[in-house]
């Protein structure tokens, strides 16, 4: 199905929900975005929270003290440390863009 059709169905449904929850468009769509957004925080943090767990660790710099001391391995562990970290820098990403659209409301 091409993107053009799937926009068009889109905004037949979104048209649809405006008009019966008498609610403007963008609004359904901030909040829309809202829920999904916070969706996806929801599972970093758990992937996070994961991979802290596995090394016994609160944050990804104890983790990067651990491997400093060679208090564990440094296969595999590296590797959830930069998961990790790229994981914090994404979360912090989306809760700017959380806060923006909160702002909006």
């Amino acid at each position: 199905m091409s993107t053009e059709i799937t926009s068009h169905k889109m905004n037949i449904f979104l048209d649809k929900i405006s008009s019966i929850l008498n609610v403007e468009k963008t609004e359904i769509l901030r909040q829309s975005i809202l829920m999904w957004l916070s969706k996806k925080r929801q599972e970093i943090s758990r992937a996070i929270k994961s991979i802290l767990e596995k090394y016994r660790v609160k944050s990804v710099d104890e983790l990067e003290k651990k491997i400093s001391k060679g208090e564990v391995p440094e296969h595999p562990t590296w590797e959830d440390l930069i998961t990790a970290e790229n994981l914090l820098q994404s979360l912090k990403e989306l809760e700017e863009i959380i806060n923006d659209l909160q702002e909006l409301g």
